[in-house]
């Protein structure tokens, strides 16, 4: 997508939109019953799960975020949601059939949530997880408070606008990038590893992204082999630190916002102490 953009066959950029579909068995194993659930304990979820999409679009862009507005909130994981009869735990739960959160289900259906839920806490085997660890609760009666759906506005240099939407409400645990430019457009689907290129003039053009078998979509491997090609230097690094720290400092403005419904300024982010 980077080479595509810098290429100008969609002209100059006015807009990206960022889609982050976190998967509801994925944000009810990890910010419902895991380690990311509470936000006094660990960090908000506009950081946790979203500063790599909020660093997608400054490498992307090639350019600073100036403002953020945002909003959100978390109100469907408590127990007035819970379904009548259910248990503190689903493995004594008489609604298990009917909850799509039931994590007896989610973790023997999902191998790479399983070791997690398993081994983390020492267990043996799935059942003294689900009757003895954290993993085990139902989803309607933990600890949370984080959100599970924000919307982010953001002003770029340039007067390039973007969007961000978070939401625990999808089906699969995927992302969507749209740019729209002056020449077209570009849609690239993480889950299907395709972009397209959809021009204004002349046909729809198809790519299929390689695939490297490896954590975060083979994002982990290729990130380690530049830094060290970095490290040895033999070449200059992808993308350097002081993006992934504006990156941060735009959730930060984000919740900042989302708390507080005003428009927040990034330079009062990283100029001053001010934070969440």
């Amino acid at each position: 997508m980077k080479d595509l953009i810098d290429s100008g066959v969609i002209g100059e950029i006015k807009h990206i939109n960022q889609e982050e579909g976190v998967g509801y068995y994925h944000y009810a194993h990890s910010f419902v019953r895991g380690d990311w659930a509470n936000e006094d304990e660990s960090s908000p979820m506009i950081l946790a799960k979203c500063c790599h999409d909020m660093d997608l679009m400054l490498y992307l862009l090639d350019t600073h975020a100036k403002e953020v507005s945002s909003y959100g909130n978390g109100d469907f994981f408590n127990t007035k949601n819970a379904p009548n009869g259910s248990g503190n735990r689903c493995i004594d739960c008489n609604s298990r059939n009917t909850c799509a959160f039931d994590a007896i289900k989610i973790y023997t259906e999902r191998p790479d949530f399983f070791a997690s839920a398993v081994y983390k806490e020492g267990f043996s085997n799935l059942a003294d997880a689900m009757t003895n660890g954290r993993y085990g609760r139902c989803v309607f009666k933990c600890n949370n408070n984080v959100v599970d759906h924000q919307s982010v506005n953001v002003l770029f240099d340039g007067g390039i606008t973007g969007t961000l939407t978070m939401t625990a409400f999808s089906k699969e645990n995927d992302r969507e990038t749209r740019i729209f430019g002056t020449k077209g457009e570009i849609v690239g689907d993480f889950e299907e590893n395709i972009i397209y290129v959809k021009p204004f003039l002349g046909d729809i053009k198809t790519y299929k992204a390689e695939v490297i078998e490896s954590g975060h979509g083979g994002a982990d491997t290729v990130t380690v082999a530049d830094f060290l090609a970095a490290a040895r230097g033999e070449k200059e690094m992808c993308t350097a630190i002081d993006v992934s720290v504006e990156s941060h400092a735009m959730c930060a403005a984000a919740e900042l916002s989302r708390k507080t419904g005003k428009s927040i300024k990034i330079s009062d982010i990283m100029n001053s102490d001010l934070y969440i």
